[in-house]
């Protein structure tokens, strides 16, 4: 996992590299991201709402801000809820590949996961040789979440029309096709993702980080003894996601309030 405090790596039962506050501030960094990328969309529809009065742009800020159905035209709400979803999760793709201590770090944690796992030594040179993109990566599951979330939201729009609910026998065998299309194509665009996005070429300094780590598990892993068995939330809390997550928490009262200030700002471009 990359933090910005460098790369952390775990088997479940060991971890090696950056600690529990490199983790915590990983999650504090992605909130930080996301709330950006939210405010920066708000920010450029409403100058845009500003200068064109277009009705859309207002209804477009009304829906970032969670109102579904907005329009007196569901399939205009329809489009309007892919736009801005795909242009929010852009702006944050975006500020993810731009930020300094993430991407780098992102890519010298699978470059070193690639390293060990094909029995290359952990050396600068060996890691650097090694791809950015890695298939069990978290990216991967993000973006059948997105797939998801926006086929669903379509669905859900498209079902509150007429034609929609006069069509809904026919909507099972396009419903099968997408489910085909994201189960085999979610790893694709999660490595496209990768490639783009979520990782950029790593520095001297980064691969270090990462070298680090995976020689710290693999030292763990060795004095482990193979009969001692690790308790079930041992293995949870080795694996990371909980210090994000209170990362996250411990930030969103912060941008909750942040988010009232920018409204209010915005309130006067909307009058």
């Amino acid at each position: 996992m990359a933090t910005p405090l460098g790369v952390y790596l775990t088997t479940g039962v060991v971890g090696g590299g950056v600690g529990d506050l490199g983790l915590v501030l990983s999650g504090m960094a992605m909130a930080l991201l996301f709330w950006l990328a939210q405010a920066l969309l708000a920010s450029v529809i409403a100058v845009t709402y500003h200068f064109t009065r277009e009705p859309l742009a207002k209804d477009a800020l009304n829906l970032l801000k969670g109102e579904l159905y907005i329009s007196r035209d569901p399939m205009m709400t329809l489009w309007l809820w892919v736009g801005v979803t795909a242009l929010l999760f852009l702006f944050f793709l975006l500020l993810m590949r731009v930020a300094p201590l993430l991407a780098g770090y992102h890519a010298a944690e699978h470059q070193t996961v690639h390293a060990m796992e094909a029995g290359k030594p952990l050396t600068l040179e060996a890691v650097a040789r090694m791809p950015r993109v890695h298939p069990r990566c978290g990216t991967n599951l993000w973006a059948i979440m997105q797939l998801s979330l926006v086929g669903l939201g379509a669905l859900a729009t498209w079902l509150s029309t007429d034609v929609g609910r006069y069509t809904l026998p026919l909507l099972m065998p396009v419903a099968v096709v997408l489910a085909i299309c994201i189960a085999f194509g979610w790893r694709a665009l999660g490595g496209w993702l990768q490639q783009y996005f979520t990782t950029r070429r790593p520095s001297a300094r980064e691969i270090a980080s990462g070298i680090r780590a995976g020689l710290e598990v693999t030292r763990c892993h060795l004095t482990i003894p193979p009969t001692e068995r690790q308790h079930p939330s041992r293995r949870i809390w080795n694996m990371g996601l909980l210090q994000v997550a209170l990362g996250i928490a411990v930030t969103w009262p912060l941008f909750q309030w942040l988010t009232g200030v920018l409204d209010r700002l915005l309130i006067s471009l909307l009058q």
